[in-house]
């Protein structure tokens, strides 16, 4: 999805179909080989439809899969668990972890 290259994935395989949707991929019905070929070379004769889903699917990295919402997510799981967190100052000058545990 980051390199602009529309994704092709078996429905029901583990999260990819979820990540792309419609929009941003194709999702071809599981196992099915065939399926799987006619959409790479659907793909492959059409350089518009690649363009478009695969700027499609760096939007969508870019919104869901960046370092900062992967700490945020990570940290709200691990609130409440007991464990003790580190205190990071995020701000785009600084990305400085400190240590000693916050909650």
């Amino acid at each position: 999805m980051w390199a602009r290259v529309p994704v092709i994935a078996f429905a029901d395989s583990g999260g990819a179909p979820e990540a792309i949707e419609d929009d941003a991929g194709v999702v071809v019905p599981h196992l099915d080989v065939s399926a799987m070929a006619g959409a790479v070379l659907a793909l492959a004769a059409d350089p518009t439809r690649r363009d478009i889903l695969g700027s499609r699917g760096r939007e969508k990295f870019k919104e869901r899969y960046t370092a900062d919402r992967f700490v945020t997510s990570l940290f709200a799981s691990l609130r409440g668990s007991g464990i003790p967190l580190p205190q990071i100052d995020a701000s785009p000058r600084s990305m400085h972890v400190s240590a000693g545990g916050a909650r």
